[in-house]
């Protein structure tokens, strides 16, 4: 089928609360951030399956642009899809975020990454945290073997795949491709996210309350049962 432009997209979900118990999120401060960013092996909302294999030797080869923070991605995919010069070129002035990190788990793609300080960092930043949580979408070029699967024609991404970027977009494709938890840059309470619903993690809501509970103490509030001392 010869080499060809693809650009993927993910799930886009709704309802995202962020509770304040932690640390407040400053009014422009970065976030960072652990997300699905595509999964492996199975067929996506476009039709295309990304075999592991196809994968791992493209990151491998984006290995020291993750390293050097120079695997930048933008906030929705460029307009021009005949571009090949544009598509294939990350813009400074359109980048959002940064992916510092990037592994694989089962059939998952995992990133960690960054919002940026530039406009379209902000609005990526203001967006999480107004429980809009954009999807990440991979770009990329590559050969696609179509293959009869199950009885159903399916597009197969072989390799060699050249890895552009995952964008933030707000229409993906794989529907497992979402934050999981995000963080103040410079804090160290995390938001952990599971459906529609974030919060601190067990181990951190305990520290938090641990503190108010000798803040309470020091203020002479006492409660007979200990371990719930929070039912005050």
């Amino acid at each position: 089928m010869g080499v060809v432009y693809v650009q993927e997209t993910t799930f886009d979900p709704n309802g995202f609360q962020v509770l304040t118990e932690g640390s407040k999120i400053k009014d422009n401060g970065r976030l960072k951030f652990k997300a699905v960013l595509q999964t492996l092996g199975e067929r996506n909302n476009n039709g295309r399956i990304y075999p592991p294999e196809a994968i791992k030797d493209a990151l491998e080869k984006n290995k020291e642009r993750i390293n050097k923070r120079q695997f930048i991605g933008e906030l929705d995919h460029p307009d021009n899809g005949n571009d090949v010069a544009r598509q294939g070129t990350p813009k400074l002035k359109e980048a959002s975020h940064v992916i510092t990190k990037v592994w694989i788990e089962g059939n998952k793609v995992y990133g960690e990454g960054e919002t940026l300080s530039t406009p379209n960092g902000q609005i990526l930043r203001n967006l999480i945290l107004d429980n809009v949580i954009p999807g990440f979408s991979l770009r990329a070029f590559g050969n696609l073997e179509t293959r009869r699967i199950n009885g159903e024609s399916v597009d197969v991404v072989s390799a060699p795949l050249l890895m552009i970027s995952y964008d933030a977009v707000s229409n993906p494709s794989h529907s497992e491709a979402l934050v999981k938890e995000y963080s103040q840059l410079d804090e160290n309470t995390i938001y952990q996210c599971a459906g529609n619903l974030c919060e601190t993690s067990l181990a951190q809501q305990f520290l938090i309350e641990l503190e108010l509970q000798n803040i309470l103490k020091e203020e002479g509030f006492f409660h007979l049962e200990e371990e719930r001392w929070w039912e005050l």
